[in-house]
């Protein structure tokens, strides 16, 4: 997005609103909003959302963020969000999914974040406040779950007489 672009197809896509605008099959009627990197409305919002329908996934927001940034584009990529959580909001057969996988990848959400600007923070922080009133967090694993899904994934199975041979040699 912004100056990088993205490409669908033979369209050149500028803004994040754009690409949804594309994914959401109505970019012509929302084409301009996208070329002059102006914010839509929240009219504009709702309108691209109607009909059946709708999922949308936010993966990397905080990436995004820092792309904007970088490109002057920050300030109305937050506008927008809010916007879309608020129209999304409104609408009883649309959910936005917002994946960032911070907990997952610990390291490289701490070197994200060290790397992204104040304002970024800044920004997340505000697009935050505006989804907590919809918002339902899930966890898929508990902490204490993880050892037991990694025994079954990587092993067949554990003969009970050598898992405690090497946990006490571990030990």
């Amino acid at each position: 997005y912004g100056s990088e672009k993205v490409q669908r197809r033979k369209q050149t896509i500028r803004t994040i609103w754009g690409d949804m605008f594309w994914q959401l099959g109505v970019y012509e009627k929302f084409s301009q909003l996208d070329k002059e990197a102006r914010i839509p409305s929240l009219e504009d919002v709702r309108q691209a959302l109607e009909g059946g329908p709708v999922l949308i996934l936010l993966d990397e927001l905080p990436t995004y963020f820092e792309v904007a940034a970088s490109d002057g584009l920050l300030d109305k990529a937050v506008l927008f969000l809010q916007r879309l959580v608020i129209a999304v909001s409104e609408k009883e057969d649309a959910a936005l999914l917002v994946a960032i996988a911070e907990d997952v990848y610990k390291n490289e959400a701490e070197r994200a974040r060290r790397a992204i600007s104040e304002a970024v923070t800044e920004a997340m922080e505000e697009t935050r406040a505006h989804s907590r009133r919809k918002e339902t967090v899930l966890v898929p694993v508990a902490e204490e779950d993880v050892v037991y899904i990694l025994k079954r994934r990587l092993f067949e199975n554990i003969p009970h007489r050598s898992a405690s041979t090497i946990a006490d040699a571990y030990h």
